[in-house]
């Protein structure tokens, strides 16, 4: 286990920051489609989407986290 701990931390805070980027995400898109006029969409729909590629592949600050993590937990 002690082995192996940076990979287990380093995947829940992957999983954990990416979780919480689809729900921020969401949130915005939903508002933004809500003063158009149109729908919204559920989580699952929106983490498939797109938008959420985009967003995602576009975010810099995650790797800079995943990559200062790194340095930190593995001294």
């Amino acid at each position: 286990m002690y082995s192996n701990s940076l990979l287990l931390v380093m995947k829940a805070v992957f999983l954990l920051s990416w979780w919480v980027q689809i729900v921020a995400g969401l949130v915005v898109f939903n508002d933004e489609d809500a003063r158009h006029g149109e729908p919204g969409m559920g989580w699952m729909e929106y983490a498939v989407s797109t938008e959420f590629r985009n967003r995602t592949l576009q975010n810099r600050q995650s790797e800079l986290f995943a990559v200062g993590s790194m340095v930190v937990l593995s001294t």
